[in-house]
């Protein structure tokens, strides 16, 4: 049994639900307000990627890319994963993580050279 999220927009919150996988029988309804797809949608987990000689994630110009977070797993995704270059838009936690401690990092190299 897996978890996924799904977005209701009329209560305008994320609600789970534990099933095997996603199918049209699966009950996808908000269990608060009932709204069944299509208005209720998948929350997807979007991972950050970078550039990486071994990358197997194939990007713009034949540029090779891994998912930051899952560099070392293969770079495995499901269908309820996306990824992007974009900071900004990044919801894994660890990839997050990651960010904030290169930003971190960059800050302290930046500001003890001034």
């Amino acid at each position: 049994m897996r978890e996924f999220k799904f977005f209701c927009p009329n209560c305008e919150e994320i609600y789970t639900i534990t099933a095997p996988k996603i199918t049209r029988k699966t009950n996808q309804a908000c269990p608060k307000c009932d709204t069944a797809p299509p208005y209720s949608s998948t929350v997807v987990t979007m991972h950050l990627v970078a550039p990486d000689k071994k990358g197997k994630i194939i990007g713009k110009d034949n540029k090779k890319l891994s998912i930051v977070c899952r560099k070392y797993l293969g770079n495995i995704v499901d269908e309820f994963t996306g990824t992007t270059c974009l900071a900004q838009l990044v919801t894994c936690p660890d990839c997050r993580k990651i960010i904030i401690e290169q930003l971190e990092k960059e800050t302290k190299t930046n500001g003890s050279a001034t």
